[in-house]
């Protein structure tokens, strides 16, 4: 019992912290500061956040047994997939030399979509986990009926 607690524990520590910065930090920033700043800030931190979620699922899917292992390694997937393939994609286009104003910039505007798409699935994703876990909770355990 204690370990899944401490795999739900590092379940919402991830969850939120990506929330936090996709949907908290990342908007202010893009209020405050000018499009180029902000975008770097942005992706510096999601990058950060991304590779933090990595590790707090990889321990949580240790821990955790059965269906919600699956959720976190699915969500664990997900992450690498933006980092190792995405995101470089993402960085190339930004190097290219007609960078802001010619092809490549509608090319990273549809890698930023499918980043945003696959981040979105993974939060949903430790959302349904933390929610399967909390319906567990709330069940009888039927060792001690």
């Amino acid at each position: 019992m204690a370990r899944t607690r401490l795999a739900a524990v590092l379940v919402a520590l991830s969850l939120g912290a990506q929330l936090a910065v996709a949907y908290g930090v990342a908007p202010l920033l893009f209020a405050r500061l000018d499009g180029v700043t902000a975008g770097e800030l942005a992706g510096d931190l999601l990058h950060w956040i991304e590779w933090a979620t990595c590790l707090l699922l990889m321990m949580a899917a240790f821990l955790e047994p059965g269906v919600r292992r699956g959720f976190a390694l699915a969500v664990f997937l997900l992450q690498l997939v933006l980092l190792m393939y995405v995101e470089p994609q993402m960085h190339a286009l930004k190097l290219a030399p007609d960078w802001p104003d010619g092809p490549s910039r509608q090319a990273f505007m549809s890698w930023h979509g499918m980043a945003q798409a696959l981040y979105l699935a993974g939060v949903l994703l430790q959302g349904v986990w933390l929610i399967s876990w909390l319906r567990g909770m709330s069940e009888p355990d039927k060792r001690t009926l």
